[in-house]
């Protein structure tokens, strides 16, 4: 299955460029603080249609002061314009967040409106492609064993395709800990004895496969659920580093995502909850999970 993380990456990239250029023009516009009680204005300015408007207007170098001179009523009309019919409190929002944002100094905003046009041009080519990509793999995902890992709140196209690109066939592994270790993500002092959880991990396996499963681990984490959960303890509670979070919970994802490529069961969001009050079941979850290995 092809893989369309570059793209996605690109895109990533370029979306990072943009936003800078964005904080030179409109100072503010983007800012959020949870402690200050500062929200973004907009959810997304990508994924938004008010959000692409707004990105179009400052590629025209349109000013936020020059925004904020607009009254409630022009600014809907103005959106009107470009398709968009605006709520009043989301054009409250964004006009009082323009007539409070700091005046620019002329050096920091030269040039960057058209630099800004461009880059939104290379962002539409970007989507598209990516877009394109994705329902080509819409449509080849469901002929392979991963055909179940989107029915995992959050998980997508591009994320379940990456991570069945790696593993290929499952029952080839076997088992989780093989796909593990072979990605990569083991800690560096993994032996027969105790294993020293301060060790970072072993980076020996493959980096694709790496990056398979912590994509995988991230789609699920933005989701309100019990990896998100678990992710956020470990940063909240443990203490530990967001990558270092991340991986320990890609953990977990991966071990169910493996389990639904070996078995084509459906996915049970329940499974765990009861797994955890009924010690019987653990039991007869490793007895199918030794079946397994010795079947591959």
């Amino acid at each position: 299955m092809e893989r369309p993380q570059g793209l996605v990456d690109a895109r990533a990239r370029l979306r990072l460029q943009v936003l800078a250029l964005v904080d030179c023009l409109w100072p503010g516009l983007t800012a959020h603080d949870t402690a200050l009680g500062v929200r973004p204005v907009l959810r997304n300015l990508f994924s938004t249609k008010t959000g692409r408007i707004l990105l179009g207007l400052l590629a025209q170098d349109w000013s936020p002061q020059r925004i904020g001179t607009h009254d409630t009523a022009r600014l809907k009309a103005l959106f009107a314009r470009h398709g968009r019919q605006l709520k009043v409190t989301v054009a409250a929002r964004i006009l009082t967040r323009a007539r409070e944002s700091l005046r620019p100094h002329p050096a920091a905003t030269a040039g960057k409106p058209a630099l800004l046009a461009a880059l939104l041009a290379t962002l539409e080519t970007l989507d598209r492609q990516v877009a394109e990509l994705e329902v080509e793999m819409a449509g080849l995902l469901p002929h392979t064993e991963g055909a179940k890992l989107t029915q995992i709140d959050g998980i997508g196209t591009v994320a379940a395709s990456g991570f069945v690109a790696f593993v290929g066939s499952a029952r080839r592994w076997g088992d989780w800990s093989k796909v593990w270790r072979g990605a990569g993500l083991d800690p560096a002092g993994c032996q027969s004895g105790p294993t020293d959880v301060n060790l970072s991990i072993s980076r020996e396996g493959s980096a694709w496969g790496r990056r398979a499963v912590l994509d995988l681990a991230s789609a699920a984490c933005r989701k309100p659920g019990r990896w998100r959960d678990a992710y956020q303890r470990r940063i909240n509670l443990d203490r530990k580093p967001p990558l270092v979070a991340l991986t320990a919970t890609g953990n977990s994802v991966g071990r169910t995502s493996f389990a639904l490529m070996l078995t084509g069961a459906d996915y049970d969001p329940g499974h765990e909850a009861r797994r955890r009050h009924c010690p019987t079941s653990v039991s007869a979850e490793l007895a199918v999970g030794k079946a397994g290995g010795q079947a591959g």
